[in-house]
């Protein structure tokens, strides 16, 4: 289960994020710890694209 300030990579990819919010209907929202292209960036995926790497506390 994916939570609220859990570091996770999408799957396929090796760019580390963080869970800034998690809705209801299963997606997940997301921003990206090393942007590029003028600071960082947020997106949403469904939870089953993302790979937890480690819990924050």
């Amino acid at each position: 289960m994916i939570r609220l300030g859990d570091r996770v990579v999408v799957k396929g990819q090796d760019e580390e994020a963080i869970v800034t919010a998690v809705h209801p209907d299963s997606q997940v929202e997301i921003e990206f710890l090393h942007a590029s292209e003028g600071g960082p960036r947020r997106r949403r995926y469904a939870a089953e694209a993302l790979e937890k790497i480690s819990r924050t506390s």
